[in-house]
């Protein structure tokens, strides 16, 4: 996450927040995070697979926020990115900008996008955006899964930026049953005072 955007007061229960780069001891920071979601006796297989995440993740979208969404000390993580961008264009630009951050016209969607408004939150009202797709770069060149993405967006002119909070996993079920905490995570984002 940008130095400037904070999560705020997340249900820590079922949220990780992944160390920037060059985090100095991974390891021992996901074992940390693996005792407090499942306990000293369950914790060694979770901090593994955080621990794996907290290494490659990030560098899917270098630069971006990421958390990670726990269902439980079994399940896999979602990882969860966020940054913030730079206004582009002036207010009247603002719908086109946050339909093109949140691939609100994707043409590679399955079937259209679902587009809703999102507000409730701390930044105000921006749009949700919920699409089911094939990845092109899912690694065999087949089409063999359907892939859910889940996209936020806010313009913020009093900070001078956009926001964008996003998720896709090859697991639609998966981004489905943790829809509503990635709801309430979008709507607990600020900017640090």
């Amino acid at each position: 996450m940008s130095a400037r955007l904070d999560a705020g007061a997340v249900d820590h229960a079922r949220w990780v927040r992944v160390p920037p780069a060059g985090f100095p001891d991974v390891a021992a920071y996901a074992r940390v995070m693996a005792e407090a979601h499942a306990g000293p006796g369950e914790a060694g297989e979770l901090a593994e697979v955080l621990a794996y995440g907290m290494e490659r993740y990030p560098r899917v979208y270098p630069g971006y926020g990421l958390h990670f969404h726990l269902e439980g000390p079994r399940g896999i993580p979602l990882a969860v990115y966020s940054a913030e961008f730079d206004l582009e264009g002036g207010e009247a630009d603002a719908d086109e900008e946050l339909r093109a951050l949140t691939h609100a016209d994707a043409d590679y969607a399955v079937e259209p996008p679902v587009v809703e408004e999102f507000g409730g939150g701390r930044l105000g009202t921006g749009i949700r955006v919920l699409r089911y797709f094939v990845d092109p770069d899912d690694g065999d060149g087949g089409d063999d899964g359907i892939t859910v993405g889940l996209r936020y967006a806010w313009r913020v002119p009093e900070h001078g930026a956009d926001v964008l909070v996003l998720t896709a996993a090859p697991d639609p079920a998966r981004v489905l049953r943790a829809m509503d905490d990635i709801d309430a995570f979008a709507r607990a984002l600020r900017f640090a005072p």
